[in-house]
């Protein structure tokens, strides 16, 4: 068996030759190898450790390395949910209502915002009809979806029999009383309304001349289950003519 080799380095307090054995492919012991290959091997360990410590808790991941991971997917997932929701869309009699200008408001809930339109309906007949149709353009099926249209209260209207009257209050200096200027009815829909899908509300009839322009203000308000409520006022504009062929 081959004896290692004595190290070369001289001790100076004595003079005389370091009696420890070398490190193997080097001249001298551990306690006199040059300071740079010193630190040099305890930095390469330190990487060189901390590079198998990561190796290690990524494939064999702690309890508690674990539980975070869980909740990372968990609120992952949350996030995802509230970003899917329900969106609407009017349509007047066919046509899409695209065009809106938010306008915010105050309430006593704080600020609101309407989105506001104009639309141009040619009409032939001898009464001006609105079909409201409501479009969900959103992520997310809407539950429990309604509909409430508030006119002025000087228009003379036949409501299909699906809508159902409502009060609104205004505030007066004598407290609360019923807003008399706006008619109101509502309508709700029996089913979930999938994304993409139409929700088609009952027939609403002007009874009115239409020997000139007629204009009619109309506000809409579409409220479902995991949405925020959407507020509409468009300015639906008659104009007669003569019927397309």
């Amino acid at each position: 068996m081959n004896k290692r080799k004595q190290c070369q380095a001289h001790i100076e307090s004595t003079n005389l030759r370091c009696s420890k054995s070398a490190i193997r492919g080097t001249k001298y012991c551990w306690w006199h190898q040059p300071k740079g290959l010193v630190i040099l091997s305890l930095v390469a360990g330190a990487i060189l450790s901390l590079f198998v410590s990561e190796i290690w808790r990524y494939f064999v991941p702690t309890n508690e390395q674990k539980e975070i991971q869980h909740l990372k997917s968990q609120i992952s997932v949350l996030q995802q949910e509230i970003q899917r929701k329900p969106e609407f869309q009017p349509f007047i009699n066919g046509l899409a209502v695209n065009e809106f200008t938010d306008i915010n408001f105050p309430s006593s809930l704080g600020m609101r915002t309407v989105k506001q339109a104009s639309i141009v309906i040619h009409d032939v007949n001898e009464y001006k009809k609105i079909g409201l149709v409501i479009r969900n353009i959103g992520n997310r099926p809407a539950e429990k979806l309604m509909v409430i249209v508030k006119f002025p209260s000087e228009l003379s209207l036949n409501m299909g029999s699906a809508w159902r009257p409502l009060g609104f209050l205004k505030r007066t200096e004598n407290g609360m009383q019923p807003d008399k200027t706006i008619t109101s009815y509502y309508i709700e829909s029996a089913n979930v309304i999938d994304s993409g899908a139409y929700f088609p509300c009952d027939s609403i009839v002007i009874d009115a001349n239409i020997t000139k322009p007629f204009i009619v203000p109309l506000g809409i308000e579409v409220s479902s289950l995991q949405a925020e409520k959407h507020r509409f006022k468009l300015v639906i504009k008659f104009e007669p003519g003569s019927e397309k062929k």
